[in-house]
């Protein structure tokens, strides 16, 4: 049964998702990427995300050669593996 907007506590799902160490370290290493590379390259619309070429969970660095602008729908709509991480 879905929920109503009422019932939905944010404040909940914050801590539980987005609060953890591990997500604030990941979040982090997001930002730090796209300052690096509109460092380089200049300002980019927000409308675009600065993608990692390898995936940091599969050894990937925040190193300029692997970073690449792509649109959001291509960069967050990945093929993800049983472990709900990216597929090499």
């Amino acid at each position: 049964m879905p929920q109503k907007p009422g019932d939905r506590n944010y404040r909940k799902e914050y801590l539980r998702d987005q609060a953890s160490p591990t997500q604030r370290k990941r979040n982090d290493q997001r930002k730090k990427a796209r300052r690096a590379y509109e460092k380089k390259h200049g300002d980019q619309p927000s409308s675009k995300d600065v993608a990692h070429i390898k995936a940091v969970v599969h050894g990937g660095t925040e190193v300029l050669s692997n970073l690449a602008l792509q649109s959001q729908k291509k960069n967050r709509g990945f093929a993800r593996g049983k472990s709900n991480r990216p597929k090499k």
